[in-house]
């Protein structure tokens, strides 16, 4: 790989400098990698599938991934549908763990202790562009910052009747098309329904099964993986996977369809 020398500090560099991928080995499979990253393959079977330790395969993955965190769009508009889901707080991995063993899985997800929810707020506007973000709580506080300058104010949204949307209506002055959770309603006036973000959170689902748990401080990663894809409609290059991952900063990812 090329070398570069600047004139003026006299360090030299190359054109991984500064990127995700600096200072990783074994560039030759890097492709064969990105290949398993669009299949979504287990961190043993893709070091299998790349003939590398299960270690590398780890490190490989969360680098690959780094910057998928940061593509999202930068703006929802016409009619965007939000909903929340919540993960069940995992410390998978962690060599200390800062609660006492569970003695038995939780017989359904509802029974989770609210401090052991990890929140995750999805919007999802009718041209199939999709955000995502963790929140500490879910409540209108925590919130409001993240999708007031995302949702466009001649936007209509689209939700459950909870307090926390009705009062980010009332505050942001956005039209609000509400479900009434009591009459058990999935779709208003044929026009105010949240099927797409509903179908989206439930691919992700199903498709993190395959992984049997995902620790917390890498959730965001996962989300960011998913919604790469999914933007393609899996249909994404391994060769845009490792464009992506090299990349300096952020950038227009429409130029790498």
């Amino acid at each position: 790989m090329q070398r570069y020398k600047c004139k003026v500090c006299k360090r030299t560099f190359n054109s991984l400098t500064g990127t995700p991928l600096s200072r990783l080995r074994k560039k030759g499979r890097w492709l064969t990698y990105a290949k398993c990253l669009k299949e979504g393959f287990s961190i043993r079977k893709a070091a299998k599938e790349c003939g590398v330790h299960k270690n590398t395969s780890f490190r490989w993955r969360h680098r690959f991934l780094k910057n998928a965190t940061d593509i999202k769009p930068e703006s929802l508009n016409g009619i965007v549908e939000i909903n929340e889901l919540f993960f069940a707080r995992s410390e998978k991995g962690s060599k200390n763990i800062n609660r006492n063993p569970r003695k038995r899985a939780y017989k359904c997800k509802a029974a989770i202790p609210i401090d052991q929810r990890i929140f995750t707020i999805f919007c999802r506007d009718r041209s199939k562009n999709s955000y995502d973000n963790i929140v500490s709580s879910f409540s209108t506080k925590t919130v409001k910052p993240l999708i007031d300058k995302l949702i466009s104010r001649d936007s209509l949204i689209c939700s459950q009747d909870k307090e926390v949307y009705l009062k980010y209506s009332r505050l942001s002055g956005i039209k609000h098309g509400k479900l009434r959770i009591a009459k058990k309603e999935v779709v208003n006036r044929g026009i105010v329904h949240i099927q797409n973000v509903r179908l989206y959170q439930t691919k992700l689902q199903i498709w993190m099964q395959r992984f049997h748990g995902v620790a917390t401080k890498y959730l965001n990663n996962y989300l960011s993986w998913f919604r790469e894809i999914d933007e393609f409609d899996f249909t994404i290059s391994p060769e845009t996977i490792l464009i992506r991952a090299m990349r300096h900063q952020r950038y227009n990812t429409n130029h790498y369809r």
